[in-house]
């Protein structure tokens, strides 16, 4: 149990410089979160409503079926995930036809104030492990005013910042843990990991951040902090299986994220070797449970990491699933975005000037995605065309034009082509695998793993990279020498919107 406090005017003393440190806090909370209100709704007023992702699309299609009574795992493919969002969409639908406003206002309220949460929790997070870090300053530039954030929120509308929110209170839950060693803190961090499996599956990963805590616990707590980690994606996936068995199987249970652009999949697209992704999806899942497994083990015999090491690797794990996996979608970011706005204030030096170069990186590569992908919501065409809505750009598009605005239209063909959009976000790739390595890297010194632990692991990362392009070029050889037949790969989605 947490110590007692210390009697006297010790105690008081201490009480009023924690509550001055709080009024200061909570000052700089407020500025940093209407300096993001103002900058989002600056964008809203700005970019026309119509210029928004095929996501946010897809979420008023399964309204409108929920409305029908009709059951969207069954009905679409677009719902890859426990229910927690269908859920949600269903009361965003209720909102909006109660106050008489559109689904999309709706959804993008209950987004920043989802954003406003984890601006709250990140500059909290800040406070606990870095005290003399400027949390107000590192919230502003790496949240607030974040091109990459506003463009996730207010043009992209999907519901990964809500699964960062959980992995953050999760995050505290951990390090106070850590500090304390009181089970409760620890029960709240299983709490926490199980609401984000319910919102998306991706936090099993962390799961290994327990063992710790499991290795302490008395029996009661072993089975109270399994229940609070499995148990709410359990009864959900249930309700969900029973009412549609084979669309939640193929849908969700095997359900592989799938990308063409990006990493190493878009990369093997290029050289004409895709076919044999298959390898590729086995491999990246075969290492991610053997990581788990060896960080289970660590964390089992040695109960914890540093605090500031508990958020640099939840970021290093949640950055490593979108970039050494099998897919990629740009809305991924925000997982790992608000932990490395944290790793920033925590470690000063060259990992801070990396963060800042990939950040830079990212901005640029973004505003391009954003403005010129259809896919994304193609902002820059529709301030070009003054289109309020989709129908209105597309007649514009249909008319025949050789202005400004329409040569714009064709560089936007141009760059949405497969093989361009690889190159556009190869510099972001090969900035996030240079944070992972220097990331991974300062976690196991920092954790006093074994030198032989550092070198196998960054050997392990050239090997990666190495037998993912031996492999592929080398079933690519075989294939034109003589007949092969690759394993299938993992099913894709087209994600260009019909309108």
């Amino acid at each position: 149990m947490r110590g007692d406090n210390a009697p006297g005017n010790a105690a008081i003393q201490e009480n009023a410089s924690s509550n001055e440190s709080s009024h200061l806090k909570w000052r700089d909370i407020m500025i940093v979160v209407a300096v993001a209100w103002a900058a989002r709704l600056a964008f809203i007023i700005v970019v026309p409503s119509g210029s928004r992702s095929f996501d946010a699309f897809v979420w008023e299609k399964v309204a409108d079926l929920l409305k029908e009574g009709v059951n969207p795992y069954q009905a679409t493919v677009f719902l890859n995930w426990p229910p927690f969002w269908m859920q949600f969409i269903f009361v965003i639908s209720k909102i909006a036809a109660v106050f008489n406003v559109s689904f999309f206002a709706v959804l993008r309220v209950a987004l920043i104030l989802f954003e406003t949460a984890v601006i709250v929790q990140v500059m909290r997070l800040i406070k606990m492990i870095a005290p003399s870090a400027n949390a107000r300053a590192i919230a502003m530039a790496g949240i607030a005013l974040n091109p990459v954030a506003i463009l996730l929120v207010c043009q992209h509308c999907n519901f990964d910042i809500i699964m960062a929110l959980w992995m953050l209170l999760a995050a505290e839950g951990i390090v106070r843990y850590n500090q304390s060693r009181n089970v409760m803190d620890w029960l709240w961090a299983c709490l926490f990991l199980g609401l984000g499996i319910l919102t998306k599956t991706v936090p099993l990963a962390l799961v290994p951040l327990l063992a710790g805590g499991f290795q302490k616990a008395n029996a009661y707590c072993r089975i109270l902090g399994g229940t609070l980690v499995l148990g709410p994606p359990a009864l959900g996936m249930s309700v969900i299986f029973v009412l549609s068995p084979g669309a939640v199987l193929s849908h969700v249970l095997e359900y592989r994220p799938d990308s063409t652009s990006f990493g190493f999949p878009g990369l093997m697209g290029m050289l004409g070797i895709k076919d044999f992704a298959g390898y590729f999806d086995r491999g990246f899942y075969l290492l991610g449970f053997v990581t788990m497994g060896l960080t289970w083990r660590f964390l089992w015999k040695n109960h914890s990491l540093g605090n500031r090491e508990t958020v640099l690797f939840i970021a290093m794990v949640l950055l490593a699933i979108p970039v050494l996996g099998p897919g990629f979608g740009s809305q991924y970011c925000y997982w790992f975005l608000p932990f490395l706005v944290i790793t920033y204030a925590c470690y000063p030096g060259t990992f801070q000037k990396l963060l800042i170069g990939v950040a830079v990186i990212a901005v640029i590569t973004f505003i391009l995605q954003y403005g010129f992908n259809e896919a994304y919501g193609w902002n820059f065409i529709y301030l070009l065309s003054h289109a309020p809505n989709p129908g209105t750009l597309y007649q514009w598009i249909r008319q025949p034009n050789e202005d400004f605005s329409h040569h714009a239209l064709k560089w936007a063909a141009w760059l949405s082509t497969p093989g361009h959009r690889v190159l556009q976000w190869t510099l972001f790739f090969i900035g996030a695998l240079a944070v992972l390595a220097f990331g991974t890297r300062i976690v196991l010194l920092s954790a006093n793993a074994p030198r032989k632990w550092v070198r196998t692991v960054t050997g392990c990362y050239a090997f990666y990279i190495m037998m993912v392009f031996g492999l592929g070029l080398g079933a690519k050889y075989i294939q034109e020498k003589g007949p092969l037949s690759p394993p299938a790969s993992s099913t894709e989605v087209d994600n260009t919107p019909s309108f």
